[in-house]
């Protein structure tokens, strides 16, 4: 009689063995966790890279002013504008490269007036979203309210005596919508955040159904 319920107890014992065993998951979810986490970095880095083009574009098409000198600013809309330093440009037929001469903007004089030839103020900007994207090669360091489009006249001239040619570039902020738009870092960035989620979620659940400290539920 007790033989009979011995091998009954080890037969139920390795049948429940046996219905564990085959609920231990396969380590291809380690696998899926990292191919989802690599898929999340790619798209920020992808992000990254939309942001790096758009903001580089809207820089190409800004106007160049040489200092010293003037210019004739055709702005195409009212609102916010930047005044950019750029270190290394192109006006023209001529290269403009200030890089280790001038790493911060030398002091000047610039004013700009409206197409009524009212003058417009311009006050520093401590806005340095260019550079986030161009390794410094372009940073704002003024900015000014444009009543409405039209036709703005800007003047610039060193303050020290200096012979120096220097290049900037004026229009709206380059970074506009670049950083909050799903195509952008915050797009990227949010990809990225869900797939570390998920990939953590994953892997852990793995790990510990396979080391056996959990154990699925027999409803």
């Amino acid at each position: 009689m007790s033989e009979s319920v011995s091998a009954s107890e080890s037969a139920s014992e390795s049948a429940a063995a046996s219905g564990v065993a085959r609920r231990v998951p396969s380590r291809g979810w380690y696998g899926l966790a990292a191919v989802v986490l690599l898929i999340g970095a790619s798209a920020f880095s992808a992000s990254l890279g939309v942001a790096r083009a758009q903001v580089q574009g809207r820089l190409a098409e800004m106007i160049r002013v040489v200092v010293p000198g003037e210019a004739q600013l055709e702005l195409t809309r009212a609102g916010r504008h930047l005044v950019y330093y750029e270190r290394m440009g192109v006006v023209g037929d001529e290269q403009i490269d200030t890089r280790e001469r001038f790493a911060a903007l030398p002091k000047m004089n610039v004013d700009l007036y409206g197409p009524d030839g009212v003058r417009v103020p311009l006050t520093r900007s401590s806005d340095t979203e260019a550079q986030m994207f161009n390794g410094g090669m372009a940073s704002s360091e003024w900015e000014f309210e444009s009543p409405a489009a039209g036709t703005y006249r800007m003047t610039a001239a060193h303050s020290n005596p200096i012979e120096d040619r220097v290049l900037l570039a004026v229009g709206p902020p380059v970074a506009d919508g670049v950083l909050s738009a799903w195509t952008g870092p915050f797009g990227g960035a949010s990809v990225l955040a869900f797939s570390f989620v998920f990939a953590a979620i994953v892997t852990l659940v793995t790990w510990a159904l396979r080391r056996g400290d959990v154990t699925p539920r027999e409803d």
